[in-house]
């Protein structure tokens, strides 16, 4: 059955737990100034999502009611939990579920605080030209995947399987693996996330009330 609605944003997210969350942050800020970080970072993209007035889904790494979500504004979120596996196969489950109902998703984390509204409407775009949009991110990695119903009808294992999460060989792998499975994707302009210390000090810099009192 064709999928009957437009869009759906997809957030990946970890309940804001200290000693849990932005673990490579703590040296710096402590587990609980890293925690909230990632609850403001959280809040953000939350924000920027709600603005969208896409329709929106958070896929929770442990029970999407937990309460360190409830200070968000999820009203009118759907929530579900992330199924078992490595990340790969989260987002793929979670992917293939969601282009059942919706012809475009875009999966994104709370990482990048740069992702806004203009960012999400320039991938919807190119999804009506290429199945597959990337934003990557300066580590190798990639802080937003879009997808359109047109995988559904192929395999995206090239997408989610046989590749090294959390490393910075993530999206050339899968670019290779999307050029040798015959895939067409397209990629807009590199953004950067926060993982390190010093990536806090260049927020500080473009998004300064997200760090007030951390630094």
């Amino acid at each position: 059955m064709a999928a009957d609605k437009e869009a759906c944003v997809l957030l990946f997210a970890k309940p804001p737990v200290a000693g849990k969350v932005k673990t490579r942050l703590i040296p710096a800020l402590g587990a609980e100034g890293a925690c909230r970080l990632h609850q403001r970072l959280l809040e953000h993209v939350v924000e920027q999502v709600n603005a969208s007035g896409m329709d929106a889904c958070l896929w929770a790494a442990d029970d999407p009611q937990h309460q360190g979500f409830e200070n968000l504004s999820l009203s009118r979120w759907q929530r579900k939990t992330q199924p078992q596996g490595d990340l790969g196969n989260r987002m793929q489950t979670a992917a293939e579920t969601m282009l059942k109902q919706y012809r475009k998703v875009l999966l994104i984390g709370s990482d990048c605080p740069l992702l806004n509204t203009e960012y999400f409407e320039q991938v919807l775009q190119q999804l009506e030209q290429q199945p597959v949009v990337y934003i990557p991110a300066e580590d190798g990695g990639y802080v937003l995947l879009g997808l359109s119903e047109q995988m559904l009808s192929q395999s995206m294992s090239p997408l989610f399987e046989n590749i090294d999460w959390g490393t910075d060989s993530v999206l050339e792998q899968s670019r290779q693996q999307l050029q040798q499975a015959g895939i067409q994707w397209n990629e807009l302009t590199e953004l950067w996330d926060i993982d390190r210390p010093e990536d806090v000090e260049r927020l500080s810099k473009v998004k300064p009330e997200l760090v007030t009192g951390l630094l």
